[in-house]
């Protein structure tokens, strides 16, 4: 008798289980056709994470062998650009006529764009977001680097000598920013938690940006107002994409209107100082340091000054590449397919005539069939794994 009404009871459970599963079917919608999505460069680490993460739920990744099997013509959809060239991408672009969207893993997209791109209808987004406390913390490394008089250290260790001197608080710095976005918010909110440094910005959209940007910035003002910070801060950190209007921004004539104590730090693209200029500037002691991790020529030529400068901290764009480089652009791109399976918008969409993420949103078409499909298979993933 009891083992009757035990079935009875797990037959019961199983009707209501199944009950629910048709109602969550039915809330998901029909079944959407997956992406077929061309991966365009090599790295073995993203097939492993399209599989780990569940990514492949979500799209049909095709990868290649050679460049000739790249560019022969197909339905590719979708492609994600692990690493290639300019040429290489406006050739696929090229032959690709099913083409609707780009997604690269990295932030900055200028080597991408091209006027191909940019008439083609075809939606770029990127990796913003992945990045930017790993480059918030290389900010944070060189403030301390040259508040606590590293240099000097490191000079008198060589020298076997015990010389003691006074060193800086950081915390009563005034850190300003040129180019605040993701990045620059990011790096703002480290230095407030971690130092409570006061911190100026100035960026080309302020109104657009969001609440959470502002609540980490205690002054922001317009780009056209560069000059109060460049006079203002000790430490000037610039951020700025490339664009027609970014490649040499920072000549002598900014450099000239810092402090003579002022750290200058660039941590976003190569091209947006001058080389030349920074020399001067910190060989007649115009400003006193600088912290790079990009340059305007890449590889740095072996003939450049500033590898001999004492008062240069350098790393070789690579401050952002953490051993975990991968699973974060991967997350983010993950986030970004989600969004646009659930939506039919793009996550992180690039404006093709500003050259960089604009603050003003673009709305794209709606797909409400497809709510909640691409989390639920993501879910499913994580729960067997």
């Amino acid at each position: 008798y009891q083992r009757r009404v035990h079935g009875i009871q797990m037959i019961s459970r199983l009707g209501k289980s199944l009950r629910l599963f048709s109602r969550k079917c039915q809330q998901i919608g029909p079944y959407p056709p997956r992406e077929l999505m061309a991966i365009i460069g090599n790295n073995p680490k993203v097939p492993e994470l399209i599989k780990k993460m569940g990514i492949d739920r979500l799209i049909t990744p095709v990868y290649f062998n050679t460049e000739e099997e790249m560019m022969k013509p197909d339905n590719y959809t979708s492609a994600l650009v692990v690493n290639s060239n300019p040429k290489q991408i406006e050739q696929f672009i090229t032959n690709q006529k099913s083409l609707k969207w780009i997604h690269s893993t990295m932030a900055g997209v200028d080597w991408i764009l091209s006027e191909k791109l940019k008439t083609s209808g075809i939606k770029l987004t990127n990796a913003k977001g992945a990045f930017s406390h790993s480059l918030a913390e290389f900010v944070l490394f060189g403030m301390l680097y040259y508040a606590k008089k590293t240099p000097y250290f490191n000079e008198q260790r060589l020298k076997h000598t015990w010389a003691p001197i006074e060193v800086d608080f950081a915390s009563k710095a005034r850190v300003g920013i040129i180019g605040y976005g993701n990045i620059g918010s990011a790096t703002a909110k480290l230095l407030k938690r971690s130092l409570n440094v006061e911190i100026q910005a100035c960026a080309e959209e302020p109104t657009n940006l969001k609440e959470r940007y502002l609540n980490n910035c205690d002054m922001l003002m317009d780009q056209k107002e560069y000059q109060t910070i460049l006079r203002s801060a000790d430490y000037v950190v610039g951020i700025l994409p490339k664009t027609k209007s970014t490649e040499g921004y920072f000549d002598l004539k900014k450099f000239k209107m810092m402090q003579k104590h002022a750290i200058f730090m660039n941590i976003g693209r190569g091209v947006t100082m001058v080389e030349k200029d920074l020399v001067t500037a910190l060989k007649e002691g115009i400003i006193a340091g600088a912290v790079l991790d990009v340059f305007p020529q890449e590889p740095l030529p072996a003939t450049s000054e500033l590898y001999d400068m004492k008062n240069v901290l350098m790393t070789y764009h690579c401050a952002d590449r953490t051993t975990d480089y991968w699973e974060r652009t991967m997350k983010t791109f993950a986030k970004v397919l989600v969004h646009y399976v659930e939506t039919g918008k793009f996550k992180n969409l690039i404006n093709l005539e500003l050259g960089y993420l604009s603050l003003i949103h673009i709305s794209e078409p709606t797909r409400p069939e497809r709510i909640s499909y691409a989390v639920f298979c993501l879910k499913k993933k994580k729960k067997k794994q």
